[in-house]
């Protein structure tokens, strides 16, 4: 059994009832043969509780039920890696988005900028829409491997830190399996590594 991430003490503040509760309710409710939907939208409709935590619950109980992986969504797998290394979110959008930064996180073939509408094609097959740009905050795209008719999607957001510095994270979206999330993960692992390598290069001595 896989335990909830969120302790029994959020659980019970936000609904009422500790983990055990929701987990015995929906046992007694046979949700082992449920879809995802059909048992959020139970736990919102008739148990009362929030949109947010109706999922929160339905994820964590199909983790502990095995009926969901470590990293497994309702529409596929997702992954997140995020960094913190720059002075501030100013400068990690300016990075993010430069000719230079951008070729460190989309690889051969990025453009030497992004413009919101419009696509391209990396050189290792990939097609990138790029589908909605938030300045100072972050980028959308659809991701299209060669290999896959489902479009993925990549998040790259720049964020400020606790301590005001600046933090560049991407989430990838709708991964057909557990193996290309870990695909995934070096991946942003790796442009993560590449993006504070030019920093520390564009860094006064």
């Amino acid at each position: 059994m896989t335990p909830p991430k969120m302790s029994d003490d959020a659980v019970q503040k936000a609904t009422g009832h500790p983990w055990r509760h929701w987990f015995d309710r929906l046992d007694a409710l046979g949700a082992e043969s449920m879809s995802h939907k059909d048992i959020a939208h139970h736990l919102h409709t008739r148990e009362g509780v929030s949109g947010w935590w109706a999922q929160s619950i339905t994820v964590a109980y199909e983790r502990a039920r095995g009926m969901r992986e470590i990293g497994e969504t309702s529409r596929g797998f997702q992954i997140s890696k995020q960094k913190t290394f720059l002075p501030d979110a100013s400068e990690a959008w300016t990075l993010l988005t430069s000719a230079e930064g951008l070729g460190a996180w989309l690889g051969a073939g990025a453009p030497q900028t992004l413009q919101e509408g419009t696509n391209f094609d990396l050189e290792e097959g990939l097609r990138v829409d790029v589908r909605g740009i938030r300045p100072g905050d972050s980028i959308r795209l659809g991701w299209i491997p060669s290999t896959r008719a489902t479009t993925e999607v990549v998040i790259a957001r720049v964020e400020t830190s606790p301590s005001g510095k600046g933090t560049i994270g991407f989430t990838h979206e709708n991964l057909p399996d557990a193996d290309a999330r870990e695909s995934a993960r070096s991946r942003w692992t790796d442009a993560l590594k590449a993006l504070q390598t030019i920093a520390r290069q564009n860094t006064p001595r």
